[in-house]
Parts: structure tokens; sequence; C-alpha cells
């Protein structure tokens, strides 16, 4: 009877965790190292389906959180502390764009869960009252 409510709610949390990742990522995108430190890396969510006791996929998870591979953004600048002998600083890998659309896709996708969300509600609702 909750199998709509459950696989909704599953949705809203992991684009919760989503747009968290990249509230994270925007808010280092900026970041600089030191030479020889390691660079901020973008962090991106694994999702995966979960599946009930019938063999049906009930909704997803967030299996778990990976640093993107990206190679780090260097920027020039000769002389400042922290820079490689050719003049350059490692900074964080973060594609703004990519970043922004991902916020935009997490928001439509949690938008589109919470509209299932309460279609789900409204019909276990009329279910209940017959």
């Amino acid at each position: 009877m909750f199998g709509g409510l459950n696989a909704a709610g599953s949705g809203l949390a992991a684009d919760q965790v989503w747009m968290r990742l990249v509230g994270t990522n925007l808010a280092n995108a900026n970041d600089a190292t030191m030479a020889g430190a390691r660079p901020y890396r973008a962090l991106e969510p694994v999702m995966q389906a979960s599946f009930g006791q019938s063999g049906l996929a009930n909704g997803v998870a967030v299996t778990r959180v990976v640093a993107s591979a990206a190679p780090p953004g260097m920027v020039y600048a000769p002389g400042v502390r922290g820079a490689n002998a050719q003049g350059y600083v490692a900074g964080s890998n973060v594609n703004l764009s990519v970043q922004m659309v991902d916020l935009l896709a997490a928001g439509r996708a949690y938008q589109a869960n919470a509209a299932a969300f309460q279609a789900a509600k409204a019909e276990d609702q009329a279910a209940v009252q017959i």
C-alpha cells in the first residue's frame, strides 16, 4: 500500500544528497592548494535502485559518494607560494557549468519526486476511504 510513498520518499532523499553535494562542490570550486597537497575533487553521488522482497524496484538509494577523476584545474600564478616549478597552482576540478546543470537536474528530480509523493498520498487516502 505504501510502495509509491516509499519510492518517492527515497527519491526525495537521494535528490537532497545530490543537491547537498553540488553545494559543497560550488563552495570549494575556487580552492587552491599548496605544492604537493591534493586539490579539492568534486564529489558525485552513486545512486542505485533498491529492491523489495518481491524483487521489484521500490526506490533509490545513494550507495556511496565518489571523488571525480577529472584532472585538477591548473592556474598560472608564478611567484605565488605553492606554485610548482612552471608557475602553476593546482586548483579544484570543479566545473561550474557542470555543477549548475547538476543542480538544475537535481532540483527537477526533487520536484518530480515531490509530485509523485503527493499523488501516491492522495491515492492511498482514496483507498482508505473505500
